[in-house]
């Protein structure tokens, strides 16, 4: 998300410098802004997701990134009332981020069961169908695919994952 006024400047970023000169917005702890500075972006790191918003409106920082599966819901309650506030319909950044269960090493059984339950519902298709349900045409709705995507690397991925990567543009 940027301020209006600053539409025009996104829509002529082509290259990763330009857009590690700007200044994002990340609220206090979020483990994205770790990997933003590894990434080489300028990181203000301020405030709370309730006051986001009113912090990029008022200047502090160039723009807000939001994963795809928050950013409008987000924008309909907290920037939009606000005015002022778009989301950016031509700039994509992209890492790889899983979500990822964590299970006492003490319950391996719990941990097989919660792996064997994803496989099942990947292989019988509720888990697409779920997705589908839910999110279904937001890569047309967000015009994904004709986005200018800048992909950033996630230090923080265990060995194991080092090599995840989302297929929503598939």
């Amino acid at each position: 998300m940027v301020r209006d006024e600053s539409l025009t400047k996104f829509a002529q970023i082509n290259t990763p410098q330009q857009l590690q000169a700007l200044s994002i917005g990340i609220p206090e702890t979020w483990a994205d802004a770790a990997l933003f500075r590894h990434n080489q972006y300028k990181v203000i790191e301020q405030g709370t997701l309730d006051n986001l918003f009113l912090l990029l409106k008022n200047g502090t920082f160039d723009y807000v990134a939001l994963g795809v599966n928050e950013i409008e819901q987000i924008f309909q309650q907290q920037a939009m009332p606000l005015g002022g506030i778009s989301i950016e319909p031509s700039v994509m950044l992209y890492y790889p981020f899983p979500l990822v269960f964590y299970v006492h090493p003490g319950k391996p059984v719990l941990a097989e069961r919660i792996e064997n339950g994803l496989k099942l519902i990947i292989a019988n298709g509720g888990h697409e169908a779920l997705f589908s349900q839910h999110y279904g045409d937001i890569a047309q709705r967000l015009n994904l695919r004709d986005r200018k995507v800048f992909t950033l690397t996630n230090p923080m991925l265990p060995i194991g994952m080092a090599y995840f990567s989302a297929n929503l543009l598939d």
